[in-house]
C-alpha cells in the first residue's frame, strides 16, 4: 500500500509525531491570532460580558460565553484569550487520531490528524471567538466514548464522560443535540444491545442541561424572527448552489472574489479542490464498501448536519453550522488518502498537505486585508 512509515516503527512514535502534530497546528495558528475584538460575531460575546441579558436576543446558550469571560477576567487580552482556545480546541487532533486508529489504524489515525491540524476551516474556526471549535472538539470527544462503550464491559468510566461532554455541549450551543442524534442512530440501528447503557448517560446529560430550557424558549422566536431575511427554499438553485458552496469552504475557506481575482489562484483551487473532493469521496465510498457497521455512521455524521441546516433553511450559515462534524471530514479524506491504491498514500499525503499550506497562506493574506467577514460565512 506504500505506507506512511514501517508499521511497526509507527506504533511505537505514534505518541512522538502526533505531540509534534499538535505542536506545529498551535504555531501556525499564532500568525493568526491577533487582539482585535470586533470580527463578525465576535462582537456579540464581549457585549454580553457586559451585559448578560444580551442572551435573551441571541439565539445561542451561555456557556461558551462564560468561557470567555472567565480567561478574558484574567488576561484582559483578546490575544491570549484567542490563544486558550485554540489550547482547548486542539485536543480535536487527539480525539481524530484516537477515532480513526479504534476504527481503522494508527496510520490513517495519524493522517486524519494531519490533516485536521492544517485544515484551512479548522485554522478559521480555532482562532475565532465562537463556539464552533469546541463543538467540533467535543463531538469527537464523546465519539471515542462511545466507540469504548460499545466494546468495553466495564461502561461506568464512558458513561460519566459522555453525560459531562454531551451536557457541555449542550451549553455551548444547542447544535449539539445533533451530537446525540447521531450517535443515537447508529445505536439504534446496529447496536441495539447497547442501547440502555447509552441512553442513561443521555438522562443524565438531559438533566444537566434542563436550566437551558427556559432560556431556549425565550430565544427561539426571536431567532426564527431574525433568520427569516436569511432562509432560501431548500430546493431552489440558491439552495444548491449554497451547498456547493459549504462543500468548497469546509475545505477551501476563501473568498469566491478573493480565489477569483488572480488566475493561478483560481487554478490551483480549482485543480486542488478536485483533487481533495475526488479522495473524500473514494475515502466515503470505501467506507460503504468496507461493509462494517461502525464506519457507517461516518456519513451520518457528516451528512445529518448539512441535511439539518438544508431543511431548516439556514443555509446562508451553513458552514459554520456543519463545522463541528469537519473532524469527520478529514478522518473521510484520510482514510481516502490510505485505501486508494492508484498512487503512493505517502505521495498522496503529502500532497494534500502542501496543498492545505498554501490555502492557509493564502487565507493569511485574504484575513490580513481586513475581509474576515468574507472568511468566517
Amino acid at each position: 500500500m506504500g505506507s506512511l512509515f514501517n508499521i511497526q516503527w509507527l506504533k511505537m512514535n505514534e505518541k512522538k509525531w502526533l505531540l509534534a502534530i499538535i505542536i506545529f497546528s498551535i504555531l501556525l495558528r499564532l500568525f493568526f491570532l491577533t487582539d482585535v475584538p470586533n470580527r463578525t460575531d465576535e462582537r456579540e460575546v464581549f457585549i454580553w460580558i457586559d451585559d448578560s441579558a444580551r442572551s435573551l436576543v441571541e439565539p445561542y446558550p451561555p456557556g461558551f460565553n462564560f468561557f470567555v469571560k472567565t480567561i478574558f477576567s484574567v488576561t484582559e487580552s483578546v490575544f491570549w484569550t484567542r490563544f486558550v482556545l485554540v489550547l482547548f480546541s486542539s485536543f480535536a487532533i487527539i480525539f481524530a487520531f484516537l477515532v480513526a486508529k479504534k476504527m481503522f489504524n494508527s496510520e490513517t489515525g495519524l493522517w486524519a490528524a494531519s490533516l485536521l491540524a492544517i485544515s484551512p476551516a479548522f485554522i478559521v474556526y480555532s482562532t475565532h471567538l465562537r463556539a464552533y471549535a469546541l463543538l467540533m472538539t467535543i463531538f469527537l470527544i464523546t465519539t471515542f466514548f462511545l466507540l469504548k462503550l460499545l466494546e468495553e464491559k466495564k461502561h461506568r468510566i464512558w458513561q460519566i464522560g459522555l453525560a459531562f461532554f454531551y451536557a457541555l455541549g449542550f451549553w455551548f450551543h444547542y447544535y449539539a443535540a445533533l451530537f446525540i442524534l447521531v450517535h443515537g442512530i447508529l445505536l439504534l440501528f446496529y447496536f441495539r444491545h447497547k442501547l440502555l447503557n447509552w441512553l442513561i448517560p443521555v438522562f443524565f446529560a438531559g438533566l444537566l442541561a434542563l436550566p437551558l430550557v427556559p432560556l431556549l424558549l425565550i430565544q427561539l422566536p426571536i431567532a426564527q424572527s431574525n433568520a427569516a431575511g436569511y432562509a432560501f427554499a431548500p430546493l431552489s438553485i440558491q439552495g444548491f448552489l449554497n451547498l456547493a458552496a459549504t462543500f468548497l469552504f469546509l475545505f477551501i475557506p476563501l473568498s469566491k472574489a478573493f480565489f477569483l481575482s488572480d488566475f493561478w489562484i483560481t487554478i490551483f483551487v480549482t485543480i486542488f479542490f478536485a483533487l481533495i473532493f475526488s479522495v473524500f469521496c473514494f475515502g466515503l465510498i470505501s467506507l460503504i464498501k468496507s461493509k462494517n457497521s461502525k464506519l457507517v455512521w461516518l456519513t451520518f455524521g457528516m451528512f445529518i448536519f448539512l441535511g439539518i441546516g438544508f431543511l431548516l433553511q439556514k443555509i446562508h450559515f451553513w458552514a459554520r453550522y456543519v463545522s463541528p462534524s469537519l473532524g469527520f471530514w478529514m478522518i473521510a479524506l484520510a482514510y481516502g488518502i490510505t485505501r486508494q491504491k492508484i498512487i503512493s498514500p505517502r505521495f498522496l499525503g503529502y500532497a494534500i498537505i502542501l496543498g492545505f499550506l498554501m490555502v492557509d497562506a493564502l487565507l493569511f493574506l485574504l484575513i490580513s486585508s481586513g475581509q474576515f467577514g468574507l472568511v468566517y460565512y
